[in-house]
């Protein structure tokens, strides 16, 4: 992390080119900005000074997203970069506000996963696997530090310009030694103990990885709008992959911990990078 505490440290607010926005939701907006001559992606996290509640969650949030930021350090984790509290973006739909801190971190110029499944109707296997590996590494490293994240969606898996796969938005992830109660994440991908339990773990991610696994095999999106529902595998998915599938979407108890899907995604790339055959299916029931 030194690299990141020395950039934190020479940070120079002033010279931030600020840009168009290119995402946003409930705990905040994104905008696209120069710095240094380099993209980086910041953002902004703010309430209005009139909404006191909202002010106090803002700054929650904010205060959150980066004591979590800043303990990462991993290929498969957006790069944080530095962030500041008070600071007055001369963005005009930000004006008056009671709160408002900015985080700045890595551009991630690829683009998401959700997009990246959009426009790809065929890929072989072994590509599906290798994009699949990476997030699961990313998220193995996550738990390692004891952090859940909550939110693992392909919206949330971006692409640099290498390809590389990075996950994004720790606006609801915990530690996981802070009560994990609250019911949040994403129609589709949320975890069942999420909504009915009183108390949760980094498992529910393992939930949410199972769909995006399953997304990435079909390149199509899920997209049910019924909470915790889990799509149907066919029967031309490798047997590994569709049981992989299945043990993701058991009962918490009974998941794998991200290191065994690790290793089970690395055994079936390892055949899928053997066989002399093209794309999909090619690995024996």
């Amino acid at each position: 992390m030194e690299e990141n505490q020395e950039e934190t440290k020479d940070f120079n607010w002033g010279k931030v080119e600020w840009g168009k926005r290119i995402a946003g939701g409930a705990y905040g907006i994104v905008f696209l900005c120069q710095y240094g001559g380099k993209k980086v992606a910041i953002k902004v996290i703010c309430a209005g000074e009139e909404d006191i509640d909202g002010v106090e969650t803002a700054e929650l949030s904010f205060l959150r997203e980066v004591s979590t930021c800043s303990l990462l350090d991993h290929p498969n984790i957006a790069k944080f970069i530095t962030a500041k509290e008070d600071v007055n973006p001369p963005l005009k739909d930000l004006k008056n506000s009671g709160f408002c801190g900015v985080i700045v971190s890595e551009y991630l110029e690829g683009g998401t996963l959700a997009s990246y499944v959009r426009h790809h109707k065929k890929l072989a296997l072994k590509e599906k696997i290798k994009l699949a590996l990476e997030v699961a590494r990313g998220l193995y490293y996550l738990h390692s530090k004891n952090i859940a994240h909550r939110d693992v969606k392909l919206d949330n898996l971006l692409l640099d310009g290498q390809g590389r796969v990075k996950i994004i938005d720790f606006g609801v992830s915990r530690i996981e030694t802070e009560d994990m109660s609250v019911k949040v994440g994403t129609k589709g991908y949320i975890a069942p103990e999420v909504l009915v339990s009183n108390s949760y773990n980094h498992r529910c991610d393992v939930f949410s990885f199972g769909i995006c696994l399953w997304e990435l095999y079909y390149l199509k999106r899920f997209g049910s709008s019924l909470a915790s529902s889990t799509p149907q595998i066919g029967k031309d998915c490798p047997k590994k992959l569709a049981d992989l599938m299945r043990r993701c979407w058991t009962d918490p108890s009974t998941r794998p911990e991200m290191a065994e899907v690790v290793k089970t995604l690395e055994d079936v790339l390892k055949k899928a990078e053997r066989s002399p055959f093209g794309c999909f299916s090619f690995l024996k029931r």
